[in-house]
């Protein structure tokens, strides 16, 4: 389920049907048109909200940071801290080693 090449949208439906949930429902979860999550889901639309991205990873069990990560975003908690720019370049010199091993 997790290739190296997944999209936001990929991740989502893969993982939503692995949970044989319907686009229908998970949208009533998240309070959004079943036709939103479906855009999301093709990479049509991305997830409006840091709370869409969070409620999304809550409903389906799995991590916000990683969607964070595929939506291309920070992960709130990183925002709030309001890094000094030689201290967050560090954090993505590490990131970036620690994600090269793998």
């Amino acid at each position: 389920m997790q290739s190296k090449n997944v999209s936001f949208g990929t991740y989502i439906a893969e993982v939503r049907k692995a949970k044989t949930m319907s686009q229908k429902e998970v949208a009533a979860k998240l309070d959004i048109s079943p036709q939103y999550l479906n855009d999301i889901e093709h990479d049509k639309r991305s997830p409006s909200s840091p709370q869409l991205i969070d409620l999304l990873a809550t409903t389906l069990e799995i991590s916000a940071d990683y969607l964070s990560y595929l939506a291309g975003r920070i992960p709130e908690e990183v925002k709030e801290r309001k890094l000094d720019p030689v201290t967050f370049e560090k954090a993505m010199v590490a990131f970036r080693k620690a994600t090269e091993k793998k």
